[in-house]
């Protein structure tokens, strides 16, 4: 609290704006700029001052930061890489049966698809029905 003497009342310390500070939206043109400034190993400051003299370092930093995780949030999403694993494993089923057969031979003649669904569940894992 801040005494005011001409009042003599105590009121919040606050901090005005003295300009109104809006958000602008990015445009795609500053996020090239960005992208450039960071290629080519300039600081926050730098690409600020150099490319984008309109937004602060912290605004450009942000902004990286954001379209990082957009890039990354694109490549998890990707259908073709979530079944990429699936469809190597299919396409190679007759591989994993033979490497089976094989270790249940090692194992006294058992059924290779025991000996399978042994090493799935010493891992924790159930195997596709």
């Amino acid at each position: 609290s801040i005494n005011n003497s001409d009042l003599g009342t105590k009121r919040p310390l606050t901090r005005r704006l003295s300009q109104s500070h809006t958000r602008n939206s990015w445009t795609p043109e500053e996020d090239e700029l960005l992208k450039q400034g960071y290629s080519e190993g300039l600081s926050w400051a730098m690409i600020s001052t150099t490319y984008l003299p309109r937004r602060s370092r912290g605004c450009c930093w942000g902004r990286f930061k954001i379209l990082q995780s957009k890039i990354a949030y694109s490549r998890r999403q990707s259908k073709q890489e979530l079944y990429l694993p699936v469809l190597s494993v299919q396409k190679r089923t007759q591989l994993f049966k033979h490497a089976w057969r094989l270790v249940a031979q090692d194992m006294l003649g058992r059924f290779w698809d025991e000996r399978e669904f042994e090493s799935f569940h010493l891992a924790n894992i159930t195997p596709k029905q």
